[in-house]
């Protein structure tokens, strides 16, 4: 089971990921208002471009906190500030090197691999400066975010990470509005408000581990640290460049207004990514400390826990998704982009579970079998992409997308540790739930409908839920007690309910 500390953590890690999200559904439409369709599309291309070279990271971040976690676990003060350290200078180093790169190859990679008007292309030259710079930042943010994480600090986490995000979302929109909606005034906005995001996640995590001197980087633990980091980053670039190859091809093959039909609904749905992102972040320092049969035990439930609480979120979001496109970004949008983002939400509801099963290899030391799946399948996704693209536009990129994580998750289920034939098995009966309601939300149309639809079929799914899962039984059980009044003796609900005793509590 579950236990109250992991479910709590991943309260928190929800609520830090939800919040923004919230502040993007209204963020998104105004962006494509005051920069519109095209620029739009641009700029999404070049947050791709940067996401290419966080692998500058080279796993330095995530295999810092796995280590400094397992230092809190044993309370090895020295190793802590050590590891803090030499992960720090070495992702601001290897980050100054990716800027340089960067700067040199983004003006040709967006002058020869995108259908940019040349107006779009010299805006995006005079910001290249401002977007290098965004890859050492982006780097020692990774750092700072893995160290809080590692101490399941996730409160703290959360609340920096969380204000720093709604910054990256609203500030340049807002300049872009004030002063001039060019991809200069917005790019400039974003990074400065990211490095703004960093330097409170630094003070926090210094605050978290408690550390009061600076150190150097120690050339043993940089080289620990790569040593775990090499099959981790073959891993992250593998995936990173899969996650986003469908817009490069899709930018490569179309206009840009096609990378926004496909970006917007593809931005929207990812947000159901929130509740596997955040189990993710709570798991992952718990498993790294855990020994191997308990990581898989924790894995598993954690695993059946989550598609009893995405499946129904699915079911919603496939019944809605088009008449919310429709209402959020309007009818030409929402009319191009509402039966891919529907694939796109299969493909999010498999994702989450392949995202526990790599987590638990990553976190267990079997880094080197995540990296292998991944680059298998990265020639033949791109071959597919490509073919699809070609033939079938955005609607091809959609169709690859999920086949391609229907191939990774069968490959991760047999590689993990956990048996897949009882996981198969519980996930069976959801993906009737989520196919049915693929079916279904095709033919059905209007707020009113689509609401009733989607709510008939999630609390059917919720109650097999009830029926067959024990974690979630637990889950429920409990949040009816804090919600329900408690009796007094004599049996009647008290007046007034007694203030709790947080003291001492942190």
């Amino acid at each position: 089971m579950m236990d109250v500390t992991l479910r709590r953590n991943l309260l928190i890690n929800l609520t830090g990921l939800a919040l923004p999200t919230l502040v993007s559904l209204v963020t998104v439409p105004l962006y494509i208002k005051v920069l519109g369709v095209d620029r739009f599309g641009v700029m999404t291309l070049v947050w791709v471009l940067v996401g290419y070279f966080t692998l500058c990271d080279f796993g330095i971040s995530l295999a810092g906190e796995k280590r400094i976690a397992r230092a809190l676990a044993v309370a090895d003060r020295t190793d802590i500030a050590l590891t803090f350290w030499s992960a720090l200078w070495t992702s601001l180093v290897t980050g100054l090197i990716g800027a340089v790169i960067l700067w040199g190859v983004a003006g040709a990679y967006f002058h020869w691999a995108t259908h940019a008007p040349e107006a779009l292309l010299n805006e995006v030259t005079r910001a290249l400066p401002w977007i290098a710079l965004s890859i050492p930042v982006g780097n020692v943010a990774l750092v700072f975010a893995g160290a809080i994480s590692a101490a399941e600090r996730f409160s703290v986490f959360n609340i920096n990470q969380t204000i720093g995000t709604v910054m990256f979302q609203v500030l340049p929109v807002t300049a872009a509005f004030v002063f001039a909606p060019t991809l200069q005034v917005a790019l400039c906005t974003a990074v400065i408000a990211r490095a703004i995001s960093a330097l409170m996640l630094g003070v926090a995590a210094v605050r978290v581990l408690e550390i009061d001197t600076v150190q150097r980087a120690q050339r043993a633990c940089v080289r620990a640290l790569f040593g775990y980091g090499r099959w981790l980053q073959l891993t992250v670039a593998a995936n990173m460049i899969g996650e986003s190859l469908d817009r490069v091809v899709v930018g490569a093959l179309q206009p840009p207004r096609f990378v926004t039909y496909y970006a917007v609904p593809q931005n929207l749905v990812s947000r159901l990514n929130l509740l596997s992102g955040a189990l993710s972040r709570t798991l992952f320092p718990r498993l790294a400390a855990a020994p191997r049969e308990e990581a898989v035990e924790i894995a598993h439930h954690a695993l059946g826990f989550l598609q009893t609480l995405l499946t129904p979120v699915t079911i919603g979001a496939l019944f809605v998704l088009e008449p919310f496109l429709r209402s959020w970004v309007g009818q030409e949008l929402s009319s191009s982009s509402g039966e891919i983002g529907r694939i796109m939400i299969l493909g999010v509801w498999l994702g989450g579970q392949t995202t526990v099963a790599r987590n638990l290899m990553l976190a267990q030391g079997k880094e080197a079998g995540v990296a292998h799946v991944s680059l298998l399948l990265l020639p033949a996704f791109a071959l597919l992409l490509w073919g699809g693209v070609y033939v079938f536009g955005i609607q091809g990129a959609v169709m690859a997308v999920l086949v391609r994580g229907v191939a990774e998750y069968a490959a991760l289920l047999r590689l993990c540790g956990m048996r897949a034939r009882p996981l198969v098995h519980e996930m069976a009966p959801h993906l009737v739930f989520v196919a049915l309601a693929l079916l279904l939300a095709s033919h059905v149309d209007g707020w009113l409908p689509c609401l009733a639809a989607g709510t008939a079929l999630a609390l059917c799914n919720m109650g097999w839920s009830l029926h067959s899962s024990a974690t979630f039984r637990d889950v429920a059980k409990s949040a009816w007690r804090r919600v329900s009044p408690r009796p007094t003796p004599d049996g009647a609900a008290p007046d007034v309910a007694a203030p709790a005793n947080h003291e001492g509590k942190t």
